[in-house]
């Protein structure tokens, strides 16, 4: 078991936090990932707490894009729930784990964020604001459960509480739903103009509907499922760069480098050679 010492506002308040949990399905140095309430696995992918587990590092981390949105918040002092639009490029932050205190992630999956707001998603997307702005009673409820929580598990309950309320009869486009599942089947590769065609709608509509929904249009969101497939089958040490980029769905191995460069920011070769600067999600493509 593990628990966090959280102070609000002077140890005349302070309380213990619990990190052990029964709904943990991987656990890091700095992390421990938790699974969301079954019915809302179509629309989040994991709950993540960050928390201090040695002296303060330097540097910093490049969080690769995943195409989805993200609330957080702070368990020590008054908490205040942030959040993090869709994301298309990478977003340097500090390496802060060990001087910060127990930070509380909801991963959404492409789509949810649109869902749960009702606010179009190119709006939010690569953006980070107060959840308050979106969606004031919701960040309020959150707040809340953050500032009353005992451990890991209270907090996750809570949170799947107040999310299966705001989630219920809500759903992405048809269209969009479809389109996205074939991308991941595909690991990107296919056209928008055969994915528009099976939708039924023009490519203008089918990219229409994915920017106020996702956030992105289909060609972005489809480089996006094939650089982070990529990530995977590099972190797995799967042969030759060639042979990568033809597994992954890339026209040849220059076309894989530009657009692993354009979206993280380094060469493939790069990336391995520092992979502990760099944070990818591992639940999500």
């Amino acid at each position: 078991m593990m628990e966090i010492l959280l102070l609000r506002g002077g140890r005349a308040m302070e309380r213990v936090f619990s990190l052990c949990s029964a709904r943990a399905i991987a656990r890091a140095q700095n992390h421990l990932y938790l699974a969301p309430h079954p019915l809302l696995r179509p629309w989040v992918a994991h709950y993540t707490f960050t928390f201090p587990s040695g002296p303060p590092e330097d540097g910093t981390l490049a969080l690769i894009p995943d195409a989805s949105g993200c609330i957080l918040l702070s368990l020590d002092g008054e908490a205040r729930a942030l959040a993090w639009g869709a994301t298309t490029g990478v977003a340097v932050v500090r390496r802060d784990f060990n001087e910060s205190p127990v930070r509380f992630f909801i991963e959404f999956l492409p789509g949810a964020l649109g869902a749960l707001t009702g606010i179009p998603q190119e709006e939010l997307r690569d953006r980070r604001f107060t959840l308050g702005e979106a969606d004031a009673a919701l960040a309020a409820a959150l707040e809340a459960a953050a500032g009353r929580a005992a451990d890991a598990d209270a907090l996750a309950e809570e949170t799947d509480r107040l999310l299966l309320a705001r989630f219920s009869g809500r759903a992405l486009p048809g269209a969009v739903r479809g389109a996205m599942q074939r991308l991941r089947e595909s690991s990107g590769m296919l056209p928008v103009g055969e994915l528009a065609a099976e939708s039924g709608y023009s490519q203008r509509h089918l990219n229409r509907l994915f920017g106020e929904t996702v956030g992105m249009n289909v060609k972005t969101f489809a480089r996006l499922v094939r650089v982070n497939g990529a990530i995977r089958l590099l972190r797995q040490g799967s042969g030759s760069l060639a042979a990568l980029a033809q597994e992954a769905g890339f026209y040849d191995q220059s076309h894989f480098i530009h657009d692993f460069s354009h979206i993280c920011g380094v060469a493939p070769g790069a990336y391995l050679q520092n992979l502990s600067a760099f944070y990818n999600e591992i639940f999500k493509f």
